[in-house]
């Protein structure tokens, strides 16, 4: 929010931003998280569709056009965020990936079990730490170089005055992201 309250605008660009900025604001809501670096090396799957699922897992579908890895546990302490579909909009981490049926099992269940519609991201997972609460993230990758190019709210939350996003996959993969 601008330090000083807009009233109107004087027509400029600059005054034209920083009064719709101040207009959408949410009082304590984290709007945007940028990243310092981007890192390197974090996998990702973008889209993929599912096969099937159950309350705490769920099977990508191998007539996907996406390249699962067949590497075990690359996608552990990675988030699964539900872009589209039965179940969109739910976000997990990623406790166990079993790559020879491409099941990835998560931490908590679903509210509304994915179906064979919902189309899938797996990304490194975004933890919001400060003093409010409901602030989801998810990250999005440079396809070539592996490394964090946007980090996508799905919840703003509320209440926050001050916050940390550590962005953090698992040993396996991915490094220097901040």
């Amino acid at each position: 929010i601008p330090v000083k309250t807009i009233t109107a605008t004087d027509t400029s660009t600059e005054s034209d931003r920083l009064l719709a900025v101040q207009n959408a604001a949410v009082n304590g809501a984290i709007q945007v998280i940028e990243t310092n670096t981007s890192g390197v090396d974090y996998a990702e799957l973008s889209e993929a569709a599912v096969a099937s699922s159950t309350t705490t897992s769920l099977t990508v579908s191998s007539a996907s056009d996406i390249a699962i890895s067949s590497e075990p546990d690359i996608y552990n302490g990675s988030s699964l965020y539900i872009t589209s579909g039965t179940g969109a909009g739910q976000l997990r981490r990623i406790k166990d990936y079993v790559a020879t049926t491409r099941t990835l099992v998560v931490n908590s269940e679903f509210q509304t079990l994915p179906s064979t519609d919902s189309k899938v991201i797996i990304s490194p997972t975004v933890t919001i730490i400060g003093d409010g609460t409901g602030a989801q993230a998810y990250s999005k990758l440079n396809s070539v170089t592996g490394g964090v190019t946007e980090i996508a709210m799905i919840n703003v939350g509320s209440g926050y005055t001050t916050a940390k996003a550590v962005i953090s996959a698992n040993n396996l993969h991915g490094t220097g992201a901040t």
